[in-house]
């Protein structure tokens, strides 16, 4: 666009260390409309837009992409430091997941049973429509993460979730932590009821991700917040 230096759209727009070499190419003054346009268009295709990677790369399209789009979208080009304590971690994943699968599959459990949860999806469970499958491919455990319904519409959910004392609101998975998580009224709050339905994502759904603390522990928090906003007639 006519106006703009080259330097600018290089700094200002795009992330600069990627992109330096174009720098020895262009003058950083330059502002002659076409040669501009011709590099918004390339650093535009580069980030992504309509470009076809393995097709205009090769061999080298995994790493374009991961550099190009990924790094920018995600931050899936970790720093060395980032690196280096996410390397230590993965020394213990065997572990954990032992312990996210087993918490997952008692609180499950515990779900399942209560007649004041609508309905519990967990592959781990025998009566879960995906568990010949989760059988034959995970053997060994699941995963840790759980979505069951919670009636009463959305004050009820959030009601629920407010009670929790140990598990913890928030938007990710996987945590050490359990992690809970109400997408009807947070991540696609924007919705309708209908379009949440058409999503698959019901207004009663509740999305918990066990953590490695003991299951027993899990169980007791889920318990006293159901306690608090459905009461149970036993």
């Amino acid at each position: 666009p006519e106006g703009f230096a080259a330097d600018f759209l290089i700094t200002h727009f795009f992330n600069p260390p990627r992109y330096m070499h174009l720098a020895e190419l262009i003058p950083a003054s330059t502002t002659d409309a076409a040669v501009l346009e011709g590099l918004e268009s390339f650093l535009v295709t580069t980030l992504g837009k309509g470009v076809v990677y393995a097709k205009d790369f090769g061999k080298a399209a995994f790493i374009t992409k991961a550099t190009a789009q990924l790094m920018r979208d995600f931050g899936s080009t970790p720093a060395p430091i980032n690196s280096w304590i996410m390397g230590m971690h993965l020394e213990s994943l065997g572990v954990r997941m032992e312990r996210h699968c087993a918490n997952a599959l008692a609180t499950a459990e515990f779900l399942q049973a209560d007649p004041r949860i609508s309905w519990v999806s967990f592959p781990g469970l025998p009566s879960d429509r995906y568990h010949a499958l989760a059988e034959k491919y995970m053997p060994n455990g699941t995963c840790g993460v759980i979505a069951f319904g919670v009636p009463g519409g959305r004050e009820k959910v959030s009601a629920f979730l407010d009670h929790l004392k140990m598990i913890s609101i928030a938007t990710h998975v996987a945590d050490a932590r359990s992690c809970v998580l109400y997408p009807a009224g947070t991540t696609h709050r924007q919705l309708t009821e209908q379009q949440l339905e058409e999503a698959g994502v019901g207004i009663d759904l509740v999305r918990l991700s066990c953590g490695i603390e003991n299951a027993a522990d899990i169980i007791a928090d889920v318990k006293q917040a159901l306690d608090a906003v459905l009461p149970s007639n036993n």
